[in-house]
């Protein structure tokens, strides 16, 4: 039975009564955002990938909760987020070294000064890398993965107020950091 072309909510159904083709449906669909997600907090291949398997285990085991107002993908994102933050809480990481895989902040690039792509983003990551890792983690969570102030909040245990002051704060800091790195060339 090819599920290929059915509907989320009609997979969603079938997974709640442990359909394994459609759970390999929604797996197949939503593997790859759903380790990219994880890789821009982790940024190792390996444990991207091991914070997304046990992303989509812990929504197949909550599916229950899923009450479908929100769409499947977000939820399943947030599900996948809060696995990488408690991954780098766990490991205490700081930042990597900016040059091993690229970071664009889409939002970002409008401050930049008009040149090569590339160059502007190498610039942006280390600018990025200079960055204290809860100001890192703020910028990633709105500008990488889209989530709103709320969300954020709700993922890292900070009020609205909060939130939005510190991600003000963490984009005033990457625009010095910006400023430094243009003026070190």
């Amino acid at each position: 039975m090819s599920l290929e072309k059915e509907n989320i909510d009609f997979l969603i159904a079938l997974c709640k009564k442990n359909n394994r083709a459609a759970q390999e449906e929604l797996y197949n669909r939503f593997y790859k955002a759903m380790y990219h997600t994880a890789y821009h907090f982790v940024k190792d291949p390996m444990r991207a990938e091991d914070i997304m398997q046990e992303g989509f285990i812990a929504a197949f085991e909550k599916l229950e909760q899923y009450q479908g107002g929100g769409t499947f993908p977000g939820w399943l994102k947030t599900i996948v987020v809060r696995k990488s933050l408690h991954e780098l809480q766990q490991h205490k990481l700081r930042s990597l070294d900016a040059e091993e895989q690229p970071i664009l902040l889409a939002d970002t690039t409008d401050e930049l000064p008009q040149e090569a792509p590339q160059a502007a983003e190498k610039k942006l990551q280390l600018a990025l890398a200079q960055l204290p890792t809860k100001y890192q983690t703020l910028l990633k969570l709105y500008y990488l993965e889209g989530f709103d102030y709320e969300e954020i909040g709700e993922l890292l245990d900070m009020s609205y107020a909060n939130c939005r002051t510190s991600l003000s704060r963490a984009r005033e800091q990457l625009k010095a950091k910006l400023q430094v790195v243009e003026n070190f060339k």
